[in-house]
C-alpha cells in the first residue's frame, strides 16, 4: 500500500501535489492535513472527493480528486500515514509555518520504517533546508527543494465564481481552488544509495535548483510583480488588463535575462537568449491568461515583502548591477511597489537592515531615478521606454497577444485550413494560394527543417492568416513503436522540434501519426508497442501543453497503418497519455474504418483537436458520396469551433482516359517526400489543376461553414 501526504488544504496542495498524485494511479492511499475545520469537515461531508478548476489557454477544465482522508493537524491518523507515506508535500503560506506542522511531521518521520521525500513547497529557496532543520534529520528521508511555476488562486467571491461558472472545492463551500494547467515542476535531485522511484513521476529532478529558483525569482516573481504594481497605478482590476506587455517582455528578456545567463551560462539549455526568450513568452503569455482571474489586488500584497533585499524587484536589480546588466523596468516595478507601500525610499533602509553600504546606497538612488520615471512613464504612455521614456516606434518589439485563441473560437465558427505536405513548393506559393481561395489557416506540414519561422510567420501576417497547427510526416525512421529504442528516442526528438516550430508560428494544434506511415506489420508484442507510444506521446504532451499546443492522435485505415485505426482506440491511447491529449479525425478515414462515422465524431465530443476533409474517394469535398452538411452540422452538434483542414490527394491518372489536367510536371522534393506522396497515389500535380481543386474545396466548405455557428 503505498500512501501520499499533504500538509496544507491550498491550491498547490489541492491542484498540484493531490492532483497529480491521484492521476499517478501510484498511490492508494491520499492524506491531507489542514487547520480550517470547517474545510475539513466540508471535504468529508463530501465523501473526500474534492474539484479543482484548471485553467488551459482557451477553456477551464473540473476535474475531481479524491478520495481524501482530510484531518487536522493533530489527528493520530496524521501521524500513523506519515510513517507509512512514501511521498509527503508541505504546502502551507511560508516557511515561518513549519512550526505548526513539525511536531506530528517529526513524530511520523521517527516511527518510519520505509525510505521517503518530503517536498518542501514554500516559496524559498532553503525551504528543505530549513524544514529539516526544524524536523530533524531521519535516515531514510530526503526533503528536497522545488521550484514551482505553476499559478494558482482561491477564488471566494461569489460574483465571480458565478460569473465564470467554476466549481467549489465540494458543494456547499463558497471557495474554489483555479490553477494553471502548467505542471513542469523541478525537484531536487533524491540521492539515496538504491534507486528510489517517485510516484508522482511528472517532476523534474535536477542536481542544483538555484539557478532554476532564480530564473523563477528574478524572472517569473520579478516581472510579475512589475506588471502588478504598474499595472495598480493604471487602475487594472486583473493582470489579463494590462496594456504594456511589451514593457514586461524587455525587463523580463533584457535585464532579468542577460543577468541570469551571465551568471549561470552552459548549466541548462535555458539559461541561452533562445532558451530565456522563450521561457518569458511562454510565461507572459500565461501570466495574461484572462482565465485564471489573477487579480492585481493579489499580485501586489505584501509590497515590504516583495521590496526585501533579496526578493523579486530589489533582488533582481541587485543580480542584475552584478553582472554589469541595466535594470531600470525593474527600479521603476520597485518604485510603483513603494508608492503602494505609501512610503518613500527612507523606508526600504529600514526594510534591507544591515547590509553593504555601498550597494544599499547604489539600489536606493535607482530606486529614486525609478521614481522620477515613474511619474513621467504614467503621464506619458504605458508602452514608454524608462531607460529615457522615449515612446516606441511602430517598429519595436511587439506587443504579446494575451492568448492566442484561435478566429474560431473567438468568433463561435469553425474556419477552413490547409495541409500542405500535398505539394512541394515555396510556402510563400501556398499561403499566396490559400489566402486568395478563402482559407483562414495552414496546418503545416512537420517538417522543421524546411521552415525558417520567422519568414512563415511574416508571409502569415502579411495575408491575414494564421498557423492552426502542424501534422506529421512520419517517413521511414520516424515511428514511435519501433522495435529500436535509439529510432524511438530519435522520433520523439522529432515531434518535439515540431512543437517548437509550432509555437514559434503561434499555432494551436498538433497532429500526430505514432507510427511511420505505410508499416501494416508490427515488429513487437501490442503490450510493448502500446507503452511506447504512451511513453514517447507523454513527453510530448508535456513539452507541448505549457506551450499551448495541443497533441491530438490520428487514426488512419489499415491500408496505411496497423497501429490505431478507429476513434475509440485513438481515445484510450489518448487518455493513457493523459494532459490535455485528444484526437483528429479524417473524413476519408472514418469512412473506410468506422462502423457509424457520424458516431465516431459524436463519441469524440471534447476530445476532438482537429478534423481533416477530404471525400469518400480523397478527392476535394462534395465531389464524392459523403454528406457534407451533415457532417458539419455534427461537428456543430459536439461543440467543434476548431478547423476543417482540407487534405485531399488527387490521383494521378495514368491511363488513357485521363484527363488533360491530370498531368505532372518536374517539381523539386526530396526522395522522402516523393515516395511518401507516391505511395498516397499523387504525385506532382501542376499548378493550375492543384490550385482549380484548392479553390474547390473552399467554395463548397466555406459556405456550410458559415450557416452553422457552433455551440462550444
Amino acid at each position: 500500500m503505498r500512501t501520499f501526504v499533504g500538509f496544507g488544504f491550498g491550491p498547490i496542495q489541492a491542484g498540484l501535489f493531490l492532483y497529480e498524485a491521484d492521476r499517478s494511479g501510484a498511490f492508494d492511499r491520499l492524506v491531507v492535513a489542514e487547520i480550517v475545520p470547517e474545510i475539513v469537515r466540508a471535504v468529508r461531508e463530501a465523501g473526500g472527493e474534492f474539484t479543482v478548476n484548471v485553467a488551459h489557454r482557451n477553456r477551464v477544465e473540473q476535474a475531481v480528486v479524491g478520495p481524501v482522508e482530510i484531518v487536522e493537524p493533530d489527528d493520530p491518523i496524521l501521524i500513523d500515514a506519515i510513517a507509512d507515506a512514501e511521498e509527503i508535500a508541505t504546502a502551507v503560506p511560508s516557511v515561518s509555518h513549519y512550526d505548526g506542522l513539525r511536531e506530528a511531521l517529526a513524530q511520523g518521520l521517527r516511527r518510519k520504517a520505509s525510505r521517503a521525500v518530503v517536498y518542501a513547497a514554500e516559496n524559498h529557496n532553503h525551504a528543505a533546508e530549513l524544514l529539516e532543520e526544524a524536523v530533524g534529520a531521519r535516515e531514510g528521508v530526503r526533503f528536497l527543494n522545488t521550484v514551482i511555476g505553476k499559478m494558482s488562486r482561491v477564488v471566494s467571491d461569489a460574483g465571480d465564481l458565478a460569473e465564470n461558472d467554476l466549481a467549489p472545492v465540494v458543494p456547499g463551500l463558497e471557495r474554489a481552488f483555479l490553477v494553471e494547467s502548467f505542471n513542469r515542476i523541478l525537484v531536487s535531485r533524491v540521492r539515496f544509495p538504491e534507486p528510489f522511484v517517485r510516484g508522482i513521476s511528472v517532476f523534474e529532478e535536477k542536481d542544483d535548483l538555484l539557478p532554476f529558483e532564480e530564473a523563477k525569482l528574478y524572472g517569473h516573481n520579478a516581472t510579475h510583480a512589475l506588471g502588478g504594481y504598474l499595472g495598480a497605478l493604471r487602475g487594472a482590476r486583473l493582470f489579463s488588463d494590462i496594456d504594456f506587455l511589451d514593457l514586461l517582455r524587455d525587463a523580463f528578456i533584457e535585464e532579468s535575462g542577460a543577468a541570469l545567463i551571465r551568471r549561470h551560462a552552459g548549466v541548462d539549455p535555458l539559461f541561452t537568449a533562445e532558451g530565456y526568450r522563450a521561457y518569458a513568452d511562454d510565461l507572459l503569455e500565461r501570466m495574461t491568461n484572462p482565465l485564471l482571474l489573477d487579480t492585481i489586488e493579489r499580485v501586489t500584497r505584501d509590497p515590504d515583502r516583495k521590496l526585501g533585499w533579496n526578493d523579486r524587484l530589489v533582488g533582481t536589480m541587485r543580480v542584475a548591477r552584478s553582472a554589469g546588466v541595466p535594470a531600470p523596468r525593474y527600479a521603476l516595478g520597485a518604485a510603483a511597489a513603494l508608492e503602494a507601500l505609501g512610503a518613500g525610499p527612507e523606508a526600504l533602509v529600514r526594510l534591507w537592515g544591515d547590509v553593504d553600504p555601498d550597494e544599499r546606497d547604489a539600489a536606493l538612488a535607482a530606486v529614486e531615478e525609478g521614481g522620477e520615471r515613474l511619474r513621467t512613464w504614467l503621464s506619458v504612455s504605458p508602452q514608454a521606454d524608462p531607460r529615457g521614456l522615449r515612446l516606441r516606434a511602430q517598429g519595436g518589439v511587439g506587443r504579446l497577444p494575451l492568448a492566442r485563441v484561435s478566429r474560431s473560437s473567438k468568433e463561435g465558427l469553425m474556419h477552413l485550413s490547409m495541409h500542405n505536405w500535398m505539394r512541394q513548393e515555396p510556402i510563400e506559393v501556398t499561403l499566396d494560394r490559400l489566402a486568395k481561395c478563402g482559407y483562414q489557416s495552414i496546418e503545416i506540414s512537420g517538417e522543421p527543417t524546411r521552415f525558417d519561422t520567422k519568414v512563415v510567420k511574416g508571409h502569415l501576417d502579411r495575408l491575414g492568416l494564421k498557423c492552426w497547427g502542424s501534422v506529421t510526416l512520419m517517413t521511414a525512421g520516424r515511428d514511435l513503436v519501433h522495435e529500436d529504442p535509439y529510432v524511438r528516442y530519435g522520433s520523439v526528438q522529432y515531434l518535439k522540434d515540431c512543437v517548437k516550430m509550432i509555437h514559434e508560428l503561434e499555432g494551436e494544434i498538433f497532429c500526430v501519426v505514432p507510427s511511420t506511415v505505410g508499416k501494416v506489420s508490427p515488429l513487437a508484442s501490442p503490450e510493448e508497442e502500446w507503452q511506447w507510444a504512451v511513453e514517447g506521446l507523454q513527453e510530448v504532451v508535456a513539452m507541448a501543453e505549457p506551450l499551448g499546443v495541443r497533441v491530438g492522435i490520428e487514426p488512419l485505415n489499415r491500408f496505411e497503418t496497423y497501429f490505431i485505426n478507429r476513434h475509440d482506440q485513438a481515445l484510450r491511447l489518448a487518455h493513457d497519455v493523459g494532459g490535455n491529449c485528444g484526437i483528429v479525425l479524417d473524413a476519408f478515414h472514418i469512412n473506410i474504418e468506422e462502423r457509424d462515422p457520424l458516431a465516431a465524431i459524436r463519441a469524440a465530443g471534447k476530445d476532438l483537436v482537429d478534423f481533416h476533409v477530404a471525400d469518400n474517394n480523397r478527392y476535394p469535398p462534395g465531389q464524392g458520396t459523403w454528406d457534407w452538411p451533415t457532417l458539419v452540422a455534427t461537428l456543430q452538434e459536439i461543440g467543434y469551433d476548431g478547423a476543417l483542414t482540407a487534405e485531399f490527394v488527387m490521383p494521378i491518372d495514368r491511363s488513357p482516359v485521363a484527363a488533360a489536367t491530370d498531368v505532372e510536371e518536374e517539381t523539386e522534393m526530396t526522395v522522402g517526400m516523393d515516395k511518401f506522396i507516391r505511395d498516397h497515389g499523387s504525385g506532382a500535380l501542376s499548378d493550375e489543376y492543384y490550385t482549380r481543386m484548392v479553390k474547390a474545396t473552399a467554395d463548397f466548405l466555406n459556405p456550410l461553414i458559415a450557416r452553422v455557428p457552433a455551440t462550444a
